[in-house]
């Protein structure tokens, strides 16, 4: 992928295809990060999203228990052509995450008037026990935008946060239903032993 491909007018194609789903533009743009970046497959992107009225500045939700992580997200997109992202959006980012960060505050939350998607998702991923046991908070920034000095900067001292620019989401796609395949040549050594595999021993 280009970073131009980010660029907005190239942005509204890549998610053309979400618009059926009747989200904003910054929900559908976390739709495709992540299918195309975190990999989900379309029920589990669906699942993670919960970009509505009262998300208390959440756009989405993700567990990841092989690495016992929680990933908070929240999409900006950039419209208009140059200026870069700085760190007011981080700050204020880092204060929704906070909202999550004890059983208690989660409470709240459920008890409040946040919208139902952020309750479900809460619910369904038993957010407040993954809390008690011990699951890190990493919350993750997604835009269309480029870093600065001072999003650098504001990165160095919260470190609880990554922020997915436009230079790395370029650098991270990969486009697996693009033809070529992989070039160059390979040679296997002859002088290695083959692995047996006894098919015929497993059981059904």
């Amino acid at each position: 992928m280009k970073k131009a491909d980010l660029d907005y007018p190239n942005l509204v194609k890549l998610l053309k295809s979400y618009e059926p789903k009747g989200r904003s533009e910054s929900a559908s743009f976390l739709n495709w990060f992540l299918e195309h970046i975190y990999r989900l497959d379309e029920i589990a992107a669906d699942d993670a999203i919960c970009d509505e009225f009262n998300d208390k500045g959440i756009d989405g939700i993700y567990v990841d228990t092989i690495n016992d992580q929680i990933h908070i997200f929240q999409a900006r997109i950039r419209k208009k052509p140059g200026g870069t992202m700085g760190d007011t959006d981080l700050k204020t980012f880092a204060g929704s995450i906070d909202q999550f960060s004890s059983p208690e505050k989660i409470d709240l939350i459920l008890a409040g008037n946040a919208n139902k998607e952020l309750k479900e998702i809460i619910s369904r991923v038993d957010l407040k026990s993954k809390i008690t046991s011990g699951f890190q908070i990493t919350g993750v920034f997604v835009t269309n935008q480029d870093k600065d000095k001072n999003t650098s900067e504001y990165l160095k001292v919260n470190k609880s946060i990554i922020v997915y620019d436009s230079d790395l989401i370029s650098d991270t796609f990969v486009d697996v239903e693009s033809e070529g395949g992989i070039a160059g040549s390979f040679t296997i050594a002859s002088d290695q032993t083959p692995l047996h595999f006894p098919v015929s021993n497993i059981a059904n």
